[in-house]
């Protein structure tokens, strides 16, 4: 090791510039299938690029699963299958995300799990509002619930901007699921409503009151006696 005003360096690696270098990691033999992990440089360029070729690209802390880059992965969602996902990234805080049978995660593009609440299901992943459009976005599961944010594609050119959410089965059987428009500034534990609030305010909701119906109301909704519109 160096001593006194020098860098300490445990591991280094000075890679000639006349052709790519890598670093491999394989398991279980020396067959390509077998490979697990690269580094490598290329020459000319001034990035560092890290491959998983067989397979997911996975990140952890704490020995906990965080991230997961997708490979090249077809399968199902919901009802729909041969969905592609391939390069789909999932980022959640609960372990059980990635190693859940039932869960097929990620859905889109980009997708965050988080947490569900203690009194309904764990759901990490719920898939009964996805549709196959949803791709070129992202989706947010959790607490047994899914929305989405991203585009839509039509035919040709003609692309949608979506912001979606869904609801559990049987039209809201573990709660009401609304959209809000809401507002917020410094927080005052004194205030009870406005934008000072917990809540913040409220200054649009849409509220599902049927399969076929959605409300709409402008105003500060947040206030438990207001009520839906």
């Amino acid at each position: 090791m160096p001593t006194g005003n020098q860098t300490p360096e445990v591991f280094r690696t000075t890679a000639p510039t006349t052709g790519n270098t890598f670093w491999r990691m394989f398991q279980g033999g020396t067959a390509a299938a077998n490979e697990r992990g690269q580094l490598f440089a290329v020459p000319g360029q001034n990035h560092f690029n890290i491959n998983a070729p067989n397979g997911h690209f996975q990140l952890h802390t704490q020995s906990v699963q965080r991230m997961r880059l997708n490979g090249n992965l077809t399968g199902s969602i919901g009802s729909f299958t041969t969905i592609n996902r391939d390069g789909f990234l999932l980022l959640s805080g609960q372990p059980n995300a990635f190693v859940d049978a039932n869960s097929r995660a990620p859905f889109t593009r980009l997708h965050l799990i988080d947490s569900v609440g203690a009194a309904v299901p764990v759901n990490y992943a719920q898939e009964i509002g996805y549709r196959p459009w949803m791709r070129n976005g992202i989706t947010f599961t959790g607490n047994s619930d899914q929305s989405y944010i991203g585009q839509k594609y039509g035919t040709g050119d003609n692309t949608d901007f979506v912001i979606q959410w869904s609801d559990n089965p049987n039209g809201g059987q573990w709660g009401v699921d609304r959209m809000k428009f809401v507002f917020s500034t410094t927080y005052s534990a004194s205030a009870s409503k406005g934008a000072a609030s917990l809540n913040g305010l409220e200054a649009m909701r849409f509220w599902p009151s049927s399969d076929t119906e959605v409300n709409v109301g402008v105003g500060d909704f947040a206030p438990a006696t207001v009520g839906d519109p």
